[in-house]
């Protein structure tokens, strides 16, 4: 069913990343850190997690699994960066630099960027479907005699 679900996740990662530079940017360009935590709790960036695993859940027994492991990891921690970031932001945390939510946010951008390309590519690849004909037998009660068909 991952596989199945893979295309409406790539959907919503893509919704994600087009809403990216009007949704996050500006609030992290401002250094607006209580902007920047609702912003990732709001849609469609509070179901990143949930759609980027149901990609790698799709794409585990593929030839990509692994870089998509990789760039999973990458996003999830750039998300966590930023999120760190504005929470200490909001605490009143004075040794923050200016311009370090402009960077988290950019590397927010990379990290899903290249996300959506590896998970793309790994949704790509059709399913394994199993080609065996299953079969089966009867038993005949009077005579004892096995028979078996395929269906």
């Amino acid at each position: 069913t991952n596989k199945l679900a893979s295309s409406t996740s790539l959907r919503a990662l893509g919704r994600a990343q087009r809403q990216l530079p009007s949704k996050l940017l500006p609030p992290a360009q401002s250094n607006n850190y209580i902007a920047v935590k609702t912003c990732l709790r709001e849609p469609p960036f509070d179901t990143l997690r949930k759609d980027m695993l149901v990609l790698v859940r799709g794409g585990e027994d593929g030839p990509s699994a692994d870089d998509l492991v990789v760039a999973y990891k990458r996003l999830i921690k750039s998300v966590e960066e930023i999120d760190a970031t504005s929470s200490l932001g909001m605490r009143g945390r004075s040794d923050i630099d200016s311009f370090q939510l402009g960077v988290e946010y950019e590397e927010i951008e990379k990290a899903l960027d290249l996300f959506i390309k590896v998970g793309s590519e790994a949704a790509g690849i059709p399913l394994q479907e199993d080609t065996r004909q299953m079969e089966v037998g009867s038993i005949d009660s009077r005579s004892g005699k096995v028979t078996s068909r395929v269906i």
